[in-house]
């Protein structure tokens, strides 16, 4: 964890500096610190790793798009072949909504990632795809729930 890491090297520099102030007093004014022997104490606890609840509910692609906008990308996904069988506005509306019924396999998980991912980048899906992807237990190279 890199917390720990950074953690350790405070630690070790703080030593490195009791150490140094035991063979050379001097330092004590020029560093100021006044009492380097309870450093040690002060040094930061771990903190548990926290996870943001805002990102635990999210379920959807939270996309707010329109019924022809949904006709266009609709069209772009199958013009780019991004799944094995030409897809309908009505199943891209249920990837979107995660309602998906039936098996659908992409052709390439990298272009579909990338079409995810350029989504994202315009701010017109979750952000957090990826998560939403995960919630809804899609796996493998099929876009489908796990039952």
């Amino acid at each position: 964890m890199l917390y720990s890491h950074i953690e350790e090297e405070i630690y070790n520099s703080s030593l490195e500096l009791i150490k140094l102030h035991e063979k050379h007093p001097i330092l004590h004014t020029v560093t100021n610190f006044s009492d380097f022997k309870n450093l040690q104490s002060q040094l930061p606890q771990e903190q548990p790793a926290q996870v943001l609840p805002a990102l635990e509910t999210k379920t959807t692609f939270e996309a707010g798009f329109t019924f022809p906008q949904i006709e266009l990308l609709t069209q772009c996904v199958n013009e780019a072949r991004v799944f094995t069988e030409t897809i309908t506005s009505e199943i891209f509306e249920n990837i979107l909504s995660c309602t998906l019924a039936l098996p659908l396999k992409s052709r390439n998980n990298r272009l579909l990632v990338y079409f995810f991912s350029s989504l994202d980048d315009r701010s017109l899906i979750n952000r957090n795809w990826q998560i939403v992807i995960d919630k809804n237990q899609f796996h493998g190279k099929s876009l489908v729930p796990a039952l």
